[in-house]
């Protein structure tokens, strides 16, 4: 049964600079994984750079292994990755109802 996850990218300082070749690429990828209900939400952390999306999936390994997959990773631009599960225990019902 699926569960929520949050995935974490920490991304690298030069990543503003490098990120227009490929996030064209990096954006269908979340929109075509908003569309299958996969993806809830995405978006960036300004202050570190990092970014915070937040899946819908069956187990960790199947989000880090959509993180591992992502443009920005193949490109160099995410330092690192972290994924953990999402307890929601109130909030807008598409997150707290599996």
């Amino acid at each position: 049964m699926s569960q929520l996850f949050v995935l974490q990218y920490h991304y690298t300082s030069d990543y503003m600079e490098k990120r227009d070749a490929c996030r064209a690429a990096h954006l269908s990828r979340i929109a075509q994984a908003v569309k299958e209900g996969r993806i809830l939400a995405a978006g960036v952390l300004p202050k570190e750079p990092s970014a915070l999306i937040v899946f819908r999936a069956d187990s960790e390994s199947e989000v880090l292994a959509f993180g591992r997959d992502d443009p920005y990773m193949t490109a160099g631009l995410i330092k690192s990755m972290d994924a953990e599960p999402w307890m929601v225990a109130v909030g807008v019902d598409a997150l707290v109802a599996p």
